[in-house]
């Protein structure tokens, strides 16, 4: 066999399905070799270079229409040729061959281009028959044999086989090609994505950079690089990292390709990885750093290890590679064989310890530890060593399958001493075989400093909260205590170990709970401290007290971790407040029940005088407009209005005040953060016992969401119909019962029928007779969990012809796990079915005789 150079004369690369079939074809007893249409041969394989004799090494330096052709035969060929590049069609024509021995061979040719028309350079494929010495051939033999087309190399299926999606698009955009990675990736069959818009997978916020940029590279027409923010089919945003070239035919840009790698993952990592490089100290970044190449020397030490039982010459190489990298490691780094003696120890371990390798290597029996402690004791690398390995000074603080991680203090390192943050493993060959043991270092002791000290400034923190006169706690978000000070422990009668034990809830009844539990929601919910409210405590011993209470939000990473509070005891002051209370509890019952009727309503409620001035509200103004009743007391109600809306709601107030008359209508206010909102108002006169009108209430309800949420509605449902309106593939959906309640315009123009007549008739697909079954068995097997199907069957169209369809049907349940209708969408797939069962055909039939090939037998005995 031989292979013609890497490079046409055209200066591009073979592709790679080329170099397969090259090599498919290298053992093929049929004479085969491929050319340009200059006359150059790329390649033959060896039954060709057999047939006529010539070296393997002279075949790319002769001419297929010249060196190896009779001249006077090549008429036929010039013109077949000629037709082949210009239409891409294959030709069948005859020609005599010219042996290295001047034998003429009459042959049959079959010659198929490898490339799309109008490609440069076109590559042929010459399939040789016939081949006979012509002093040889019988007068009786036919010159006309029927030639089938040889069978292709399944491109598809290694386009689909890559890790990455692969697609090509035209000059609009719009996708023409996706493999099958588009499903494992993006979550889109190949056949949903193709004339989709490319900027239709991209978020609306970068949909117009996307297409300046697709622009200017289809302008450029030059190949490169960059990243994109997609839309995966659950909704979520991936990033894909896109490697497009263009596709140029005849010098011209007729669209792109691109390779795209999903990189949310590595992106998300490094995401992560930058927000904790900010909180993280600069020894934290080393470590993890060193970690890292920490297992990558570990994995290159195994791999040396089993090499080296297999090849001696090469264990040293390795060896000393291994040494090379290991002595530049940054951390502190040694490693001991399974019987404790030391047979690394690189540089850094050098530095931190003062101890140099050559002084060090091949000792045992604990003499490692000696630098750090002064003596001979088991280190962390000893934990997985078999025996009693304790050491009074090194805790393991996490333990894993083959990995241990502690923090040590070192009195021998450093003039104050070194706190050392360590990690150890057992370290297997290839075959499993324990090898021995690795240990790296760290030194921490910058963080254990910071750490010491944040140690002190809360000790301190705490003696002054013990100190106070006042109660203070702290609570997570369930509402657990996890500090509380003195004064509470005394007050209630709780020992410091008892309180934390408990939540809130625990000291409380269920009025003073949901008193409380407000409180800490309001705060979780504004960020802002909620002061001075009171609540019912009771002790161990069933002592009530009453508190005055400020609750501020604790904060952790910039989230709100739970809530601290200072408590004061107003009980005294309480029982003063209950006992005029009660001597006034008579007289204001009444007014009482109408005040706390009014503050609980859903709505907020607010009475003005004949100026316009707010004189009551009632607590919901802060959930309605962000003020609290207080707050809005005397203020004019055009105050909390718009300024272009002030004179209208004046001259409203004035006529509804003078002719006492009801209204309801929607009105904007301004909410105190700024935001705009959309209130309901219903308003009613104010009379006093003679009739006369005094002023006004009105009952006002936040109407904002509502409004947004039906205009949403009303622009999705619009946007939805125009989306589907314009989908190339037929759409329609249907009822349980199979009435159809919608078709898009695709569907209508596919069957030639008006939207009405469809509706009006329910013109369903006519699937074929002998598909029915499976059809009705597909749909049949829908279920809520496994809701859609994708099947290929045949049409009946109206004029009685048959034609191939592929719908995806999915059906929709309620919340009951009925269906209450089905979406269909499909296309006609009928020339690339018909254009399958002709290449299946000519894969298993040979391409003279129509008889069943080796192919189809091989096929058949499996």
């Amino acid at each position: 066999m031989m292979i013609g150079p890497s490079n046409g004369s055209a200066g591009q690369h073979l592709s790679h399905s080329i170099v397969v079939m090259q090599k498919a074809l290298s053992q093929s007893e049929q004479p085969v070799f491929m050319g340009l249409p200059n006359g150059k041969i790329i390649y033959a394989n060896q039954a060709f270079i057999d047939m006529l004799g010539y070296p393997a090494e002279l075949i790319n330096e002769l001419s297929w229409d010249n060196d190896i052709t009779l001249l006077s035969s090549n008429h036929d060929e010039e013109a077949s040729i000629k037709k082949l590049i210009q239409t891409g069609e294959d030709q069948q024509y005859k020609k005599y061959l010219v042996t290295k021995y001047g034998v003429v061979f009459e042959v049959q040719v079959d010659a198929y281009s490898l490339m799309e028309p109008d490609y440069e350079p076109t590559i042929i494929a010459f399939f040789i028959n016939n081949t006979v010495k012509a002093s040889d051939i019988p007068a009786d033999v036919p010159t006309d044999e029927e030639i089938a087309e040889i069978q292709p190399i399944d491109y598809q299926y290694l386009l689909d086989n890559i890790n990455q999606i692969f697609y090509t698009y035209g000059l609009d955009g719009r996708i023409t090609y996706a493999n099958k990675k588009s499903i494992d990736i993006l979550g889109f069959n190949p056949e949903e994505a193709i004339g989709i818009p490319l900027w239709e997978f991209v978020p609306q916020r970068y949909r117009e950079s996307f297409i300046t940029e697709l622009n200017r590279r289809l302008d450029t027409s030059k190949p490169g690089t960059y990243l994109s923010t997609v839309i995966h089919r659950d909704g979520s945003e991936r990033v894909f990292n896109l490697k497009v070239s263009p596709i140029i035919k005849q010098e011209k840009v007729m669209g792109g390709m691109t390779l795209a790698e999903d990189v949310t993952e590595s992106r998300r990592i490094n995401k992560e990885l930058r927000e904790s490089n900010k909180k993280l100290n600069r020894l934290s970044q080393e470590l993890i750093a060193a970690n890292q190449q920490l297992l990558a020397t570990e994995e290159e030490l195994r791999f040396q290890l089993d090499e080296s039982e297999k090849n001696k010459d090469a264990l040293a190489n390795a060896h000393q590679r291994l040494e090379t990298l290991f002595d530049f490691l940054p951390d502190p780094t040694y490693v001991i064989n399974p019987e404790g003696q030391v047979v690394m120890w690189n540089r850094a371990m050098e530095s931190l310890t003062g101890i140099r390798v050559r002084d060090i290597v091949g000792k045992g029996n604990y003499e490692y530890a000696i630098p750090f402690f002064g003596c001979r004791k088991p280190m962390l690398i000893d934990q997985a060593r078999p025996g009693d390995q304790n050491n009074e000074y090194i805790k393991v603080n996490q333990k894993g399958q083959n990995t241990c991680f502690a923090e040590f203090y070192s009195t021998q390192l450093g003039k104050k001493g070194t706190y050392l943050a360590g990690k150890s493993s057992s370290l297997y060959n290839q075959r499993g075989e324990l090898i021995g043991y690795i240990e790296t270092l760290r030194d921490v002791s910058a963080r254990k400093e910071a750490e010491n000290a944040l140690f002190e400034s809360e000790k301190r923190y705490r003696t002054i909260i013990e100190r106070i006169e006042d109660g203070y706690f702290e609570v997570d978000l369930s509402g657990n205590f996890v500090f509380c000070n003195r004064f509470l422990n005394e007050k209630l009668g709780y020992q410091a170990e008892e309180f934390l034990k408990l939540g809130f809830r625990d000291v409380m009844d269920e009025r003073n709970q949901q008193i409380v539990k407000a409180a800490f929601n309001r705060v979780f919910l504004t960020g802002k401290p909620v002061r001075d409210f009171e609540w019912l405590v009771k002790g161990r011993s069933g002592r009530e007290m009453y508190v005055e209470s400020t609750v501020l939000p604790i904060y952790s990473e910039g989230e709100i971790a739970g809530f601290r509070g200072l408590v004061r005891d107003i009980s005294d002051r309480k029982k003063a407040e209950e006992a005029l209370q009660r001597s006034e509890r008579n007289l204001s019952q009444q007014v009482n029940y109408l005040n706390t009727l009014i503050h609980n309503l859903n709505e907020m409620f607010f009475t003005y005088d004949l100026e316009g001035k707010i004189a009551f509200v009632n607590k919901r103004s802060y959930d309605v407009v962000g003020y609290y009743p207080e707050e809005m007391l005397g203020i004019h109600i055009t105050e909390l209005v718009p300024a272009e809306f002030r004179n209208k709601v004046r001259s409203g107030i004035a006529e509804r005040l003078e002719q006492g008359l009801n209204g309801s209508y929607n009105l904007p206010v301004i909410h105190k953060n700024g935001s705009e909102r959309i209130i309901k108002l219903n308003t009613s006169p104010i009379r006093d016992t003679q009739n006369r009108i005094i002023g006004g209430m009105v009952l006002a309800e936040d109407v904002t969401e509502r409004n947004r949420a039906e205009r949403a509605l009303a622009i999705s449902e619009a946007q939805y119909r125009a989306i589907v309106e314009d989908q190339t593939e037929l759409i329609y959906r249907s009822l349980a019962d199979n009435t159809l309640t919608f078709v898009n315009a695709a569907y209508c123009r596919y069957f030639e029928m008006s939207r009405e007549d469809i509706l009006e008739k329910d013109i369903y697909p006519e699937v074929y007779r002998e598909d029915q079954n499976m059809v009705s068995s597909s749909l049949r097997g829908l279920s809520a969990d496994n809701p859609v199907c994708t099947l290929e069957y045949r049409i009946v169209m109206p004029d009685g012809s048959l034609r191939w369809h592929q719908w995806t049907h999915r059906a929709i349940y309620n919340q009951t796990g009925e269906i209450v209708d089905y979406q269909s969408v499909g296309r006609d797939i009928n020339k690339s079915k018909l254009a399958e069962e002709k290449l299946t055909f000519l894969s298993q039939h040979d391409v003279l005789t129509g008889l069943y090939n080796r192919l189809y037998f091989v096929q058949a005995m499996q």
